[in-house]
């Protein structure tokens, strides 16, 4: 394929007092693995199911039209992993916890220790560079949970974050603005 060099969204770009965005719920290999042992409901695997059927392409439709200054997807490294890419070594990061997008049902089954070994090395990798505010372990693993197509990670300015996560919600995209970049600290990311 071919891509316009001029329209290439980077990684690593973000900007100091960004907003960060997600655009599906965390949990879904917590909630495959549940299932798998008969501790989660189908009812809970067929959600989780259809947001990994779910493509991205509905919300980049929406995305490439804000001045976005950094875009990744969420895959094996989990939330803190590619948040921890985002930032860069540059900035840290602070991390509201009630405003993440997750499914409910991998948050309990997180604080009943379904785990996965994925969401475990992702843990082990980053643990030492987060400063957790809250003591919350179903969170902690939330952020560790390595995704099967998940959501698309973006940093915005915040004087257009509204307008983008309102534009995504109306059209059923269940994104949340759940961070924002702040100056370099002693941890990379903050969780409060």
């Amino acid at each position: 394929g071919t891509i316009d060099p001029n329209k290439i969204y980077q990684n690593n770009t973000c900007q100091l007092g960004d907003h960060l965005i997600l655009t599906k719920p965390l949990g879904v290999s917590i909630i495959t693995v549940g299932y798998s042992a008969g501790e989660i409901s189908e009812e809970a695997f067929v959600k989780a199911t259809t947001s990994m059927e779910t493509l991205n392409k509905y919300a980049m439709d929406i995305i490439r039209n804000y001045p976005i200054t950094s875009c990744t997807d969420v895959t094996g490294f989990g939330l803190a992993g590619h948040l921890h890419e985002m930032v860069a070594e540059r900035f840290s990061a602070e991390i509201q916890s009630k405003n993440l997008p997750y499914f409910d049902a991998a948050y309990e089954g997180a604080k009943e220790f379904i785990l996965t070994a994925g969401g475990q090395r992702n843990r082990n990798y980053m643990e030492a560079k987060m400063a957790f505010q809250i003591a919350d372990f179903g969170i902690e693993e939330l952020l560790f949970d390595p995704q099967t197509s998940g959501g698309l990670l973006v940093s915005v300015p915040a004087e257009t974050a509204a307008d983008l996560l309102a534009e995504l919600q109306a059209a059923g995209i269940p994104a949340q603005d759940f961070g924002q970049v702040i100056e370099k600290q002693d941890k990379e990311l903050i969780v409060y």
